[in-house]
């Protein structure tokens, strides 16, 4: 069920218009996928606890990172270039649950 979620919300990231630079909405599906990750760390599968703790981990790393920077970036060019280092680090994060 978990891994459903998370598929689903890995095609909304994916769909998300790379020219947009929609910052909100990208923080509002991380934000989505940390929350159900966090309900995975709960399961009795120890494997899905394991991928689902790195994966946690990375992701908090990117949102606290490549996120923030280009949250706080004014200029329009940088602001968009960050939102894309950002939207594929979450991407790249989120493959390891599908592999």
């Amino acid at each position: 069920m978990h891994r459903t979620e998370l598929k689903q919300i890995f095609v909304e990231i994916t769909d998300l218009d790379n020219e947009s630079s929609d910052l909100n909405m990208l923080e509002a599906l991380a934000n989505n996928a940390v929350y159900v990750l966090s309900k995975m760390q709960k399961s009795e599968n120890i494997n899905e606890r394991a991928i689902s703790g790195q994966v946690l981990t990375d992701m908090l790393h990117t949102l606290n990172k490549e996120l923030i920077w280009a949250k706080e970036e004014e200029i329009p060019l940088e602001k968009h270039n960050w939102f894309i280092k950002a939207k594929k680090q979450i991407l790249e994060d989120m493959k390891a649950l599908f592999e």
